[in-house]
């Protein structure tokens, strides 16, 4: 993966189609199941939390119900920046979407390289 790159949350035709990035760690909370996964209706949000540390999309599902996929990159030491769109920045450092359109915020992992233990003793 580069040093930094630009990206976005994958849209819900996108996660349908299983077509999301593999640079990435993608999880879900406990419990959810693939068929919740594919059944998400559009993406409603999308948020960089624990000091840039990972970013949440978040997806509607229909009858009320939402769903969360978690991104952090693989294999490297990372902080999330904003990249492009309207973001709004909460007292704790926290980063949300403003954009009437999700899929316009774009935000940016900057990587210092592999998390190898040596890396990380730096």
């Amino acid at each position: 993966m580069p040093s930094a790159r630009a990206d976005s949350c994958p849209s819900a035709d996108q996660v349908h189609s299983r077509k999301i990035s593999r640079d990435y760690e993608w999880t879900v909370d406990e419990g959810i199941t693939l068929k919740d996964i594919l059944s998400v209706t559009r993406l409603r949000a999308v948020a960089v939390q624990n000091a840039g540390e990972f970013i949440i999309c978040g997806y509607d599902r229909g009858k009320g119900k939402h769903l969360n996929l978690y991104a952090k990159p693989k294999g490297n030491l990372c902080v999330v920046t904003r990249a492009g769109g309207k973001w709004h920045k909460s007292d704790a450092g926290d980063l949300s979407c403003r954009e009437d359109d999700p899929e316009q915020c774009r935000f940016q992992f900057n990587c210092a390289g592999p998390a190898t233990p040596a890396a990380k003793k730096k």
